[in-house]
């Protein structure tokens, strides 16, 4: 870890994510600055005149969401978070979508969280990655409370990641993996423990990817009728990525796609094909600094200038596709 104040402030966050797996980050965001970009997303909802973008389960990934300005500012913001877990400056960013839900109470009618439902935990690392390969984070511009649309965990569950992909079948090619009933009961048989987690206004949750995790509704009753609003950001090393990441990553940018979680290793995107006369066409300014550009992978970072380039890269399951990134990563100090 490289010797700033950074990397003292985040100690005890990388002990709570090495131990649970999971953290809460207060101030990311000021308060002010969250209420802004609150009122843009509300400007642009209100052009579908009366309907909402389609998500799915309040996640969006149409329209380029993910090169709107509240997202390229989540991420300027996040910066100093992930470069503290890390120990690098020299991050490169996800494109991920965001989140966004209407409160159920003033829709007469919406998804509410029932008790015991936890269909919606899942995994955001596959069986073909060794070990802690990505921090994932949500940053909230709005209170989330234990009742509201928040985020679910079952913590410690990262710690018993090899172990659970060992006892499976292989499954479809991916990293995403929903758990069944029988999986789930299986972690809570290791000691692990599902919690619905808090997060204030300006806040972020970030976890590690091997957590098994998801969104959990509103509960009925509660005290405040909320929306939802987050935007979720992935940051890793830069040094670990390979040039067809980076490639990938240039295209993100370019063309505004959204991308998946892993922001600098094993990198992908989500499908193009959608358009609507609700899509983001342009970078915003913000987008446009060369921290951003950098962030995004479009302007390169000085390896050799001294300073650190975060840990080695992690292992991978023997496959050529991702050989390159682990030699690559040896750049790292």
């Amino acid at each position: 870890i490289i010797n700033t104040d950074d990397s003292f402030r985040y100690a005890d966050t990388l002990r709570e994510l090495d131990e649970n797996g999971v953290a809460v980050i207060p101030g990311v965001m000021s308060a002010d600055q969250c209420d802004i970009h609150i009122a843009e997303l509300h400007h642009w909802i209100d052009g579908f005149q009366g309907g909402f973008p389609d998500q799915f389960s309040s996640i969006i990934h149409k329209y380029n969401i993910a090169h709107c300005p509240a997202a390229w500012s989540a991420r300027l913001a996040a910066k100093p978070v992930f470069a503290g877990l890390w120990g690098t400056e020299k991050l490169l960013t996800s494109t991920d979508g965001i989140a966004l839900a209407q409160p159920p109470e003033l829709q007469g009618s919406g998804e509410f969280w029932k008790e015991g439902d936890y269909t919606g935990l899942h995994h955001d690392q596959g069986r073909d990655r060794y070990g802690l390969h990505c921090y994932q984070g949500a940053l909230y511009l709005e209170d989330a409370e234990e009742d509201d649309y928040c985020f679910m965990v079952i913590e410690k569950s990262h710690q018993f990641h090899t172990e659970y992909f060992k006892r499976i079948p292989e499954h479809r090619k991916g990293e995403f993996r929903k758990l069944d009933k029988g999986s789930i009961d299986w972690f809570k048989q290791q000691g692990c423990r599902i919690r619905r987690v808090p997060c204030p206004k300006g806040g972020m949750i970030v976890w590690d990817s091997r957590t098994v995790h998801a969104g959990a509704p509103p509960k009925v009753g509660r005290e405040n009728p909320r929306w939802r609003y987050v935007m979720f950001v992935c940051m890793g090393p830069a040094a670990w990525a390979t040039p067809e990441d980076l490639k990938l990553k240039e295209e993100a940018y370019e063309k505004l796609r959204v991308s998946r979680h892993p922001p600098c290793n094993g990198v992908s995107l989500f499908s193009s094909k959608h358009t609507s006369k609700h899509d983001f066409t342009e970078l915003p300014e913000i987008a446009k600094s060369k921290e951003a550009m950098q962030l995004a992978g479009v302007k390169s970072y000085d390896f050799g200038d001294g300073q650190s380039n975060g840990p080695k890269a992690p292992e991978w399951k023997s496959t050529p596709g991702h050989q390159g990134a682990v030699k690559k990563g040896q750049r790292g100090k």
